[in-house]
């Protein structure tokens, strides 16, 4: 808009007015511009008031020390003659020596660099100080081990980046790097360091620059063992650092964890990883395991099926292969089916499965080659669980992702995230440790917290009960350690700052060492008072190194883990001592085995685990039910019929109605349940989570799981009370359960099958799940049918000829042919049978003469013909002996003779061979330990 011009020229008189009376009156030229507009942004300000003369002045501080990059507000207090605060008084901040301690004008002070410095606070003509002190930089190099060397910054200085905490091999060089250098630092050691006979000493580092420290001791005796990690999977296997730098294997070989190129059979003997490099660090997982170099190369093996391991190729590998990149990582750690590792610049990186985003890269996606983490932070340690990953930056602060169900990423909530999430605790820590579904880490003042499921006391809370804690807390029994591991069990185990061993949680394996097999919920020495240098938990062992360079293993025995100076895997009859004679044996399918004795028909049983079972050191039962007339067993249940009443009474989990009393959940101890059938039974056989009864007239009930169609009756519904089998007008004689399928033979000899599906082929030609009884080998008279816990089965036809179908990947059908067989094919037998026992990938066949005959799988000797090598062939078991009851389980098999007296062989997990369980640690020949006269 625009306006007249004699508008414009009187406003101006009246601007010009407004300037001369302010001029005489108040003198406001300074701040009315002289046509009328405010003055602007370079206008200068107006004069403050006159203040009262400045006559004192104070610092609010005394001064002290600040660390490197630490800040501090100061406050100036100004007074005037009378003692009264003169609020707002200008104040001239100063520092007398920047390069140490520098100061803002508004008092902040900050420690810039190692020295002493003089701060003043002016007011007019009166001035205040205060003095400050940046330390020297101390770093700690202490011999953890023999041969390895581990530096801590002990001012626990956030600005030293992804070194302030470092494992190295003696003799390499060793790097500190921080900010860039001021000045020329003088370097102080305190003697004798770094002699070699010094067991710490202490650095001081006058300046953060990058300073290049080279420690050359003596070399470690060659027979010691420099570090220990024990697998998470049910299979037992560990591998060693030797002072040579190699990786030493042993245990399971199942999925090729020894990395021999081969798959199985175990070794109870460490064997050398064949591959010409010098080694630092060794990690396990479930079924693999991945070492560093002394130059920071990964090489990864194991995992046989379809788990990647950072190579690129989606299966695993039976030999050592490095994986894809040029990271160079200072720290690497196997979780269950993935693993992460951590470079020197404080990168993250993961690779392998990731279905819970335990890989951390805002995915689903598995990977087979190293992913970087969706995060800047800079990360120092990393530990890879189940399904979880956390690690530690080198801020000393908690990050986690992944599952969450029970609180183990610690965040404070049940919420699940596939990228790193903040702790919710503010404490800063040195390393975390994860396990299945608990997690602890160890904080700078040597205190360990722990967070997730509390089952069994695992996170040493002194509680049994089942709560979810979703936030760091601290274990009980005010020890300070100085490092820290947590197995899948769950247990956990730290050694404390005098090297005693503690451990707590699950221990019905013997996993604690503490001389007993009852769980803890506070920490428990382990027995023996050893001193360790290192220690590792696995699922069910745990190992150490003791300060003479030692392996100590301690727990369940299985595979060749504790080696070979404890029993484990017998490939060949072994008789079970102390154990009366019995009339029949049992094995369940899953750890855990019973026998009828004899006369009595008292029932007792050992090994497994759990309320109704548990394992214990010896064959001692921990079930025994009196006058049983038939009992089979169940994945955590059995049923059996009494000799007084008849009666059909269950026992055991109620999950799914496996008990048949109607309930779905729940325990029932040696009391048993009522199972009411209107009938008297003949035979009861129990699968997985279901149970099935034949009557005297030849009717067949079925109750529990049916996901399958197992309970035979039409569905696919779960039943918790007994229904009949739908097969019209048949009658049966003969019933067997299997895992998830059920065959029973009819009056006239017939095969008739239900349940399974794709997994376990029913033998009908077809892959469906069948949820009415099929005929099987049809025109065929049938004495004998096996169905086992595995994926194939077997029958006995009126000649005594053995005939076989389903999964044969190992041999079990014996024969060649590899591939799933939907018809049965004939075993070829040169002597008649007359029955089967299958179980796992393996299959027996019993003859007219009690002779028992073997073939397929053998990896713990199951075959019991005196070695591990597997066998399509059928082949005798080793001995003389005339079985008259055999019973095989999952890869292990017992048998009474014609006296009663019972044999056991295969795998001894659990204490299923009935003999003791180390419930200490005991020593692993290594083989690469340094004998008397310097042989080896």
């Amino acid at each position: 808009m625009t306006y007249p011009f004699s508008r414009t020229r009187h406003s101006i008189r009246i601007g010009i007015a407004v300037l001369v009376l302010c001029l005489l009156v108040t003198g406001c030229a300074d701040n009315v511009d002289p046509l009328g507009v405010s003055p602007g942004p370079e206008a200068e300000s107006p004069i403050p008031p006159t203040l009262p003369r400045a006559h004192s002045v104070t610092i609010e501080s005394v001064g002290g020390e600040l660390r490197y990059h630490e800040e501090a507000s100061l406050r100036a207090v100004v007074k005037d003659v009378q003692g009264r605060v003169i609020p707002d008084h200008p104040v001239a901040w100063n520092s007398d020596q920047v390069s140490a301690v520098s100061v803002s004008s508004s008092g902040v002070v900050r420690g810039e660099g190692v020295g002493s410095a003089r701060i003043t606070a002016r007011a007019g003509e009166v001035e205040a100080a205060a003095n400050f002190t940046v330390p020297g930089r101390l770093m700690s190099l202490r011999f953890d081990r023999p041969g390895f060397l581990s530096v801590m910054d002990l001012n626990h200085d956030i600005e030293c980046a992804a070194t302030c905490e470092r494992t190295v091999p003696l003799g390499a060089t060793l790097r500190l790097s921080a900010e860039p250098p001021v000045g020329v630092p003088p370097v102080r050691w305190s003697a004798p360091c770094p002699a070699g006979t010094a067991a710490e000493c202490v650095l001081e580092v006058r300046d953060d620059l990058v300073l290049t420290i080279t420690v050359n001791p003596p070399p470690a005796p060659t027979g010691f063992a420099q570090a220990v990690a024990v697998g998470d999977g049910f299979s037992g296997f560990a591998c060693a650092i030797s002072a040579r730098n190699e990786v030493h294997c042993w245990g399971a070989n199942t999925m090729g964890e020894l990395g021999q190129g081969r798959f199985g059979p175990f070794s109870s003997r460490p064997i050398r990883l064949p591959i010409e490099q010098q080694f630092h660090s060794v990690t396990a997982g479930s079924s693999h395991a991945c070492a560093l170099t002394v130059t920071g190369a990964a090489y990864c093996w194991g995992g046989q099926w379809d788990l990647p391991l950072g190579t690129g190729h989606p299966l695993g590998r039976s030999t050592p292969r490095r994986i894809l990149g040029n990271a160079h990582f200072i720290q690497i750690d196997a979780g269950y089916d993935h693993t992460c590792g951590v470079t020197g610049a404080g990168g993250l990186y993961c690779w392998g499965r990731n279905q819970a985003g335990q890989l951390g890269d805002d995915s689903s996606w598995d990977r087979t080659g190293p992913q970087r983490v969706a995060s800047d932070v800079s990360f120092a340690q990393v530990s890879a669980g189940d399904r979880s990953t956390c690690a530690v930056s080198t801020r000393g602060e908690l990050y986690c992702w992944g599952d969450n169900t029970f609180g183990q990423l610690g965040t404070g909530d049940l919420s699940a995230s596939r990228h790193p999430r903040r702790s919710a605790s503010s404490r800063r820590y040195l390393e975390v440790a994860v396990g299945k579904n608990t997690a602890c880490a160890l904080r700078t003042d040597g205190v360990v917290e722990c967070w997730g499921n509390e089952q069994h006391g695992a996170l040493g809370l002194a509680s049994f009960g089942n709560r979810s804690i979703t936030q760091p807390t601290p274990i009980r029994g005010g020890h300070r350690f100085v490092s820290l591991t947590v197995g899948s069990s769950p247990h956990a185990c730290g050694i404390t700052s005098t090297g005693s061993p503690l451990c707590w949680g699950t221990n019905f394996d013997g996993a604690l060492g503490n001389g007993s097999m009852h769980s803890a919920a506070e920490p428990q020495p382990v027995a023996g008072g050893h001193r360790l240098v290192a220690i590792h938990a696995g699922r069910h062992v745990s190992c150490g190194i003791n300060e003479g360079g030692e392996l100590l293993c301690w727990g369940r025995p299985a595979d060749g883990v504790l080696g070979q100076d404890v029993l484990t895997n017998a490939p060949a009859p072994m008789r079970l001592q102390g154990l009366p004679r019995a009339e029949q044996v049992l094995t369940g399918p899953w750890g855990w085995q019973c026998a009828i004795l004899q006369g009595s028909g008292d029932l007792q049983c050992w090994g497994g685990w759990g309320p109704l079972v548990h394992k214990n050191e010896r064959w001692r039962p921990s079930l025994q039910i009196p006058a049983m007339a038939q009992v089979t067993l169940g994945n955590n249940h059995l049923c059996g019929i009494h000799r007084q009443d008849g009666e059909l009474r269950c026992y055991g989990h109620a999950e799914r109605g496996a008990l048949g009393h109607g309930m779905t959940q729940g325990w029932v101890g040696s009391e048993g349940v009522r199972v009411r059938l209107d009938e008297p039974i003949a035979q009861v056989k129990a699968g997985q989570h279901y149970t099935c009864a034949l009557t005297e007239d030849g009717r067949v009930f079925c109750w529990g799981a049916n996901e399958h169609g197992q309970l035979g009756d039409g569905t696919f519904i779960d039943r918790p009370l007994p229904g009949p089998v739908s097969h019209g007008s048949l009658r049966f004689i003969h019933l067997e359960v299997g895992e998830d399928r059920a065959c029973a033979i009819s009056s006239a000899q017939e095969l008739w099958c239900w349940g399974g599906g794709i997994r376990a082929p029913i033998g009908d030609g077809g892959r469906a799940a069948r949820t009415r009884p099929v005929q099987v080998a049809k025109g065929m008279k049938v004495q004998a049918v096996a169905l086992g816990g595995g994926a194939h089965s077997c029958l006995v036809n009126e000649a005594g000829q053995a005939y076989c179908w389903g999964a044969s990947w190992r041999g079990q059908l014996g024969s060649s042919v590899r591939g799933d067989q939907l018809l049965p094919i004939r075993v070829p037998l040169q002597e008649s049978l007359t029955s089967l026992m299958l179980a796992g990938s393996f299959s027996c066949g019993l003859t007219k003469q009690g002779r028992l005959i073997c073939w397929g799988e053998n990896l713990s000797g199951q075959l019991g013909t005196g070695s591990f090598s597997e066998s399509e062939a059928p082949t005798p078991v080793t001995g003389n002996h005339r079985f008259v009851s055999v019973s095989a389980g999952w890869r292990h098999i017992c048998a009474t003779d014609e006296p009663g007296t019972v044999f056991c062989w295969g795998d001894n997990s659990n204490g299923l061979l009935g003999v003791e369980v180390p419930l200490h640690p005991v020593r692993v020949s290594t083989g690469f330990r340094s004998r008397p006269g310097g042989a080896e």
